[in-house]
């Protein structure tokens, strides 16, 4: 129990209610100005009735006023005040106005902050301000995870959504029961986690997330007693106490090794449960629409992938040695936890051998078991027996330690050595068999339950992991893959010719292989300098880890290469040149070819998009890609990038060559009978291609989830949804089940051939306006590096590094911290700007008809209705109030005020376009009232962070111009770093 608080036993032992919980937390705090009804955290609006007896709301008043007793235990009741005073005038401001007033947050910092004489006692108050604001946002954000959580499962039950909706959909369809099978068959979803430098929490910030989640949770259990009450309550309060003196940023920046130690806790915690627990969701959901009997494995599938250890692009510090060690990381992980499920689950088959028997098949099995057990000297002589008592408990008990003895063996030398050593798995398909020997005996025995309960689950996650966890891809970008296909033709002989495309195909279809261990060891010398002699390198050395894994895991530890900045035909080919001389590709006997690894094009720069489909139409007439298509059962997969296209063209312009590449190439691949599935390379934020996974997928064209797709998950989304395994099973399943409504509902879909055009149109305007401020402005880089936070760069949150370059232009920029600081200062321009001249210019072409027109686009053309609702988030989430006080820290007056009033205009411009467009407030669809609560609720704790953080750059950039070697410049790294996870936090991503 909290010390001191005092809880009535009135209620007969029945638990209080959350107001009630409330208020006897508030009874041990302060009143501010004998106010009490201020010192409500959220005031329900009678004018809203979806806030009334809201639980959400419920549960971050408790937390918060939780928060305030910490405060105020261990910092005083002055701090205390100041915080809820600054906290009140933030909602004060908001509340009367709309928009934050300066002049208020500044006097309540004031009167704190200047009458303080001593620089660090001032630092040291605006850090412990930071740190209140930012862990009641993180407070905020569990409360958020769990709510969404527990709706999701109330749709679901009432099937507005999930697989309940989708077979719904399905059903409605009017499709046979074949043809229901043969759609669910062929989709895939993958799940690719990256190590973008996105994520800033600790693991040990997540970690106490996920207790107070389940404290949360167990709160609302409808059983719960007043004493279980209390105890919940004093956990909770003693959580945030210990978040409060919890270090929140990492202490060093991570190395790889880190990252996959994180990525596979992910993994093993998380997914390992999820994932097959949805697909037998899916197969449960599916089985009365198939019409015969239940067959595990007949639906669609869920897989892994990573990039954590194979992303070669921009970062050094991945390596041949770092992919090693993250693909044998994840095959530890994942057959250690193969080997303790199935010692779990061998007490629950104790089925007697006098009482059901076993099949001769399971008797031989165990009997060979044994054998070789013998011959790696190990103690068989109390399996003979127990064969005869519970052989069913026995088979299991040997699987385990014959999987605890595969551990213990260097798989990558027992590749090399091509010998088979006794008593090991050396595939999953060997442990499939065993099970299957097992289940099947059960089975013919008459004991199909016993396999359905304990058994079918252990399968599907052998299924869905196989012995590599998850696919590492390799991604590099193809200016290196070039330069290193290029040595190759060098030494072939083959000069610069004006016709690459002809050399490379002729040199990938022969049969000369060159030994490239000389470039890879470095003891040849190349023509280039010392950094891309290294990257040569590196990619040769890449590949033949990836040759030696797929030997000695199986061929799904590496799957894919993908391949950044693709612009030409060229590119692909010089990759699978790379692929041929690595042995990956190459001729057999009967002269088919084999190939064991997918090139996968990325398509991320707006001419790129345009070109994709004429690039893809060159390489799928080509001689030597053919091969490698028939190699990969005539299956393509193409990502699309939606941060550099973004960075590059815009917002409007952005979604739109996406979505038109994507319709170019899905035709251009059914008319050459290739089964295309897309990748699509989303960020947190509506920047980066984020938003409600849903919306995203039915806004897609007809028929380009066929086959599924993949998509990766990265940065903040991957603490949201994957921390804890019920919200990642929500995911996944709201995520597959889009993929199923839009397959679904696809040929009924009414794009119609003006709007294309229209779009297009729109395309150039918004394209226009957005290249005359972001490419054609000459002091538009300067204005973005003084108006927003380049201190982001202090943040120790990836190993990669976070520019390519000194920035000359904006092409020089990263995608990932280019969105985070617009973020961070609240313009959000990624997510809105040139949108609002688009559509404006063109209504008022025909003000009466265009404006029709465009009304009907968003009602029925799901495309423009995502655009639409998605910057509708955007621009609800940015403040260019606070955005001018960001302008205060530029040096040039003049300027920032053009530019900011050139913003300012185009965003009013785009709230009333989009007004009149929709036909109503920002964020009012029923959908998204829960968001547009969530951000209300935190605004007055956003708020003040954002001015706190204006005024700590301003004094660091002062500091570290006029005394960079001051003992000040480390403090305030450290506050600076604090303010910039709390505004992440707050608005819910980073980059």
């Amino acid at each position: 129990m909290i010390e001191g608080m005092q809880i009535l036993l009135e209620n007969n032992g029945q638990a209080l209610s959350k107001t009630a919980l409330y208020h006897s937390v508030r009874r041990l705090l302060p009143l501010l100005d004998a106010k009490p009804d201020l010192d409500d955290d959220v005031r329900p609006d009678p004018a809203r009735p979806e806030q009334s007896d809201n639980p959400l709301i419920e549960d971050i008043r408790l937390m918060g006023a939780l928060l305030g007793l910490v405060i105020f235990e261990h910092e005083g009741e002055a701090f205390y005040r100041f915080i809820e005073q600054l906290r009140l005038a933030s909602r004060d401001a908001r509340e009367q106005s709309g928009q934050i007033g300066i002049e208020t947050i500044q006097r309540v910092i004031h009167e704190q902050v200047e009458s303080l004489t001593d620089e660090e006692a001032r630092r040291s108050v605006l850090h412990r301000a930071v740190a209140a604001f930012r862990l009641f946002l993180l407070l905020a954000g569990i409360a958020e995870e769990y709510h969404q959580s527990r709706k999701f499962s109330a749709t679901k039950t009432s099937g507005q959504q999930g697989f309940p909706a989708a077979m719904a959909a399905l059903k409605a369809s009017g499709l046979s029961s074949q043809q229901v099978k043969t759609m669910l068959g062929q989709v895939s979803l993958r799940l690719v986690f990256t190590a973008h430098p996105t994520k800033i929490l600790r693991q040990t910030i997540l970690h106490h997330q996920r207790d107070i989640f389940y404290i949360l949770q167990a709160m609302h259990k409808p059983d719960v007693t007043l004493l279980g009450q209390q105890e919940l309550l004093s956990e909770l309060a003693e959580k945030i106490e210990v978040l409060w003196a919890t270090q929140f940023s990492r202490w060093t920046k991570p190395e790889p090794i880190e990252e996959i130690s994180r990525i596979v806790s992910y993994f093993s915690r998380t997914l390992y449960p999820a994932l097959p627990h949805v697909q037998y969701l899916l197969e449960q959901s599916a089985h009365p629409m198939l019409q015969e009997e239940h067959e595990s494995g007949c639906c669609s599938t869920l897989s892994l992938g990573s990039w954590v250890g194979g992303d070669m692009d921009g970062n050094p510090s991945v390596n041949p040695e770092v992919l090693t060690d993250a693909i044998m990381r994840q095959y530890r992980a994942v057959l250690g936890l193969y080997a303790e499920d199935i010692r779990e689950t061998l007490g629950k088959v104790s089925h007697a051998m006098h009482r059901i028997g076993i099949t001769p098949e399971l008797r031989a099995s165990i009997l060979a078991d044994i054998e070789e057990m013998r011959r790696v000297q190990q103690d068989t002589a109390q399996y003979v027996d127990l064969l005869e008592r519970e052989p069913y408990r026995l088979k299991l008990t040997l699987m385990a330690m014959r999987l605890e003895h595969t551990l213990q063996q260097d798989m990558f030398l027992l590749s090399e050595a091509r010998g088979l050593t006794p008593f090991i798995y050396a595939s999953p398909a060997a442990l499939q068999k065993d099970m299957k020997i097992l289940c099947d005996s059960l089975e013919e025995k008459g004991y199909k339950r016993s396999v359905q309960v304990h058994l079918d689950r252990i399968r599907r996650s052998i299924r869905s992991f196989g012995f590599h966890f998850a696919s590492i891809d390799l991604r590099e970008e193809t200016d290196h893959l070039n330069r290193a296909a290029e040595v190759i033709l060098n030494e072939l002989g083959e000069t610069p010719s004006k016709n690459r495309l002809e050399v490379l195909t002729r040199e990938i279809l022969s049969r000369k292989v060159l030994n490239t261990e000389q470039w890879e060891t470095g003891d040849a010398p190349l023509p280039y300098t010392e950094e891309q002699q290294w990257a040569i390198r590196r990619i040769f050395g890449m590949l033949n880890v990836v040759k030696k894994a797929k030997r000695a895991i199986g061929e799904d530890a590496c799957r894919y290469f993908v391949l950044t900045m693709t612009s030409s035909a060229e590119d692909i080919l010089g990759a699978l040149l790379l692929l041929k001389n690595q042995g990956l590709f190459y001729q057999q006997q009967n002269k088919s070819y084999t190939s064991h690894l997918d090139l996968v094009p990325l398509f991320e720069t707006i001419p790129d998009l345009q070109n994709a489909a004429s690039v893809m139409k060159v390489l799928f007439e080509n001689e030597a890609y053919r091969a490698q298509l028939a190699s990969r059962n005539n299956r393509q997969l193409i990502m699309v990038g939606y941060s550099d296209s973004n960075k590059d063209g815009g917002y409007f312009t952005s979604n739109w060559n996406i979505y038109q590449a994507q319709k170019d190439l899905w035709q251009l691949a059914q008319e050459y009978g290739i089964e295309l599935r897309f990748f699509h390379g989303r960020g947190g934020n509506l920047g980066r291609g984020g938003g409600p996974a849903q919306r995203a997928i039915h806004a897609l064209p007809p028929g380009t989830v066929t086959y599924g797709q993949d998509l990766t998950e990265q940065g903040e989304v991957i603490s949201r949804y994957y921390n804890v395994p019920e919200t990642a099973n929500a995911r996944c399943e709201n995520i597959l089940s889009a993929i199923i409504l839009k397959n679904a509902t696809a040929p009924r879909s009414n794009e119609s051939p003006a709007w294309l055009e229209v779009a297009e149109k729109l395309s150039a305007y918004a394209r226009q306006k957005y290249n005359s401020l972001v490419h054609e402005n000459p002091a538009f880089l300067d204005y973005f590096e003084q108006v927003t936070p380049r201190e982001v760069g202090l943040v120790k949150i990836g190993s990669r590094p976070s520019h390519r370059r000194e920035a000359a232009s904006v092409n020089d920029l990263r995608a990932i911290p280019w969105v985070f600081r617009w973020f961070q200062s609240r313009q959000i321009l990624p997510g809105w700007y040139g949108l609002g001249t688009a559509l404006s210019r063109y209504i008022a072409d025909n003000p009466k008809e265009h404006l029709e027109q465009l009304q009907q686009m968003y009602a029925e053309w799901p495309f423009m209705e995502s655009v639409l609702e998605n910057s509708e988030i955007i621009l609800r989430q940015t403040d260019l109030s606070i955005a001018r006080y960001y302008g205060t820290l530029a040096d040039d007056k003049t300027m920032t005020e053009a530019i900011l009033g050139d913003i300012e205009t185009e965003y009013r411009t785009t709230l009333d376009v989009i007004g009149q467009i929709t036909r109503k407030p920002l964020l009012s669809a029923p959908e998204m009232l829960t968001l547009k609560q969530a951000i209300e609720i935190k605004e007055p704790y956003l708020d003040p962070l954002n001015y706190i953080q204006v005024q700590l750059l301003s004094k660091y950039r002062e500091l570290a111009e006029n005394d960079p070697d001051s003992d000040m410049i480390e403090p305030y790294h450290r506050v600076i770093v604090s303010s910039i996870e709390g505004i992440a936090t707050g608005l819910g991503t980073s980059g």
